[in-house]
């Protein structure tokens, strides 16, 4: 799997800096982790800053599953916390789901002991290559999309039993992911507009 973009990234967090406002920085200390492991699926970071929602708008910048990742003990009642990915200083953040799931579950979900990349290499090459890209092809099973896109938001698919996922490419466009025999079995576009949605990889059957 590809490493994170380190000048890109640096860039971004520089940005942020500005929009932090007077959040803590820096290395999380041993005595202050609370959870360690590897990111259990593509996350992705809002451009310009650290921001890493459970919206995952899958059109953002992308960093890796498999990344190295420590996070930081939360305060009580939190609703973001500090996380350090790669070796760089990111902000995990609730928006969305805070009333219909808890923030130490969420937060869980993200962390994995093992390194899924382990899993990811016995996966057929088309899969691997969708899964860097951050994209899905069809015939991915849904523990392979859940890597590739992360997890949907609980506000819009409670289960991931669901045969029908949603997801967010942006604020503006949203799409349904639908299983069948538990493999993606196509894409619909939700909302309207031009901005073209971009999740199936160039030689996906699906347009």
């Amino acid at each position: 799997m590809a490493a994170i973009d380190r000048r890109r990234v640096l860039g971004a967090l520089g940005a942020g800096l500005l929009l932090a406002g007077c959040a803590q920085r820096g290395p999380i200390p041993p005595d202050e982790v609370w959870l360690k492991g590897y990111t259990s699926s593509n996350l992705r970071y809002q451009p310009g800053t650290d921001w890493i929602s459970d919206g995952n708008y899958t059109g953002y910048p992308l960093i890796p599953a498999g990344s190295p990742i420590r996070v930081a003990k939360p305060a009580y009642q939190a609703t973001r916390v500090r996380a350090d990915i790669d070796g760089m200083a990111f902000r995990l953040g609730q928006d969305y789901s805070r009333h219909v799931e808890f923030f130490e579950d969420w937060v869980g979900k993200l962390v994995d002991k093992e390194d899924p990349r382990l899993k990811i290499a016995g996966w057929p090459p088309e899969v691997q290559q969708a899964v860097r890209a951050g994209r899905i092809v069809p015939g991915m099973t849904r523990e392979q999309v859940v890597v590739s896109l992360g997890y949907p938001l609980r506000t819009a698919t409670m289960s991931l039993n669901n045969d029908v996922w949603r997801y967010w490419q942006s604020s503006f466009v949203q799409y349904d992911v639908h299983f069948d025999d538990n493999r993606v079995s196509r894409i619909t576009r939700v909302s309207p507009g031009k901005e073209p949605l971009d999740v199936l990889m160039p030689d996906g059957m699906f347009r």
